[in-house]
């Protein structure tokens, strides 16, 4: 959804019985994503190379998958200090995927990718996330490459918070 549901399998999880507006869980997370980010913006000054070569070293994450069908693939458009994958998608693109970008209609919708080609126009959506507009058509993604803050061994994921993705 556009706006925060709160479900999340990441590393501060609740069972689904738990309120999921919790204030106390919604603080702990909210402290998180401080934390993470200010360690994220210390190794980004102490290591600034490894941050530009991350969109590369996820090419080499997703050749390592061994996908071989090009299909719909949905990146996000990065902000402040995220890794930009516009080098992943438009190397994805060169091998045949289409690639696809969320949009949120609504406040109270749930995103929808739309297709997006490198060097198209983005406006806007209704949260102020750049996207590609109505008329590019939406599409339904094989595969997604999402922002994240952190991530835990187990794979969980700690996102900006507005709940995209969950």
């Amino acid at each position: 959804r556009c706006a925060p549901n709160g479900v999340n399998r990441g590393p501060l999880a609740l069972p689904d019985s738990v309120y999921l507006h919790d204030p106390a869980r919604l603080a702990a997370k909210a402290a998180m994503r401080v934390q993470m980010r200010n360690r994220r913006k210390a190794l980004i000054r102490e290591h600034p190379e490894a941050h530009w070569r991350a969109g590369d070293r996820a090419q080499e994450l997703l050749d390592s998958l061994g996908l071989r069908h090009p299909g719909v693939v949905a990146v996000y458009h990065a902000s402040g200090a995220e890794i930009d994958p516009r080098p992943l998608a438009e190397n994805l693109a060169k091998l045949g995927w289409q690639i696809a970008l969320p949009a949120c209609e609504a406040p109270d919708r749930p995103v929808v990718f739309r297709s997006w080609s490198p060097g198209d126009r983005l406006l806007p959506d209704a949260v102020g996330i750049s996207a590609p507009p109505r008329s590019a058509g939406d599409l339904s993604p094989d595969l997604l490459i999402m922002p994240l803050i952190a991530f835990d061994r187990t794979g969980g994921r700690l996102g900006q918070g507005g709940g995209y993705y969950d």
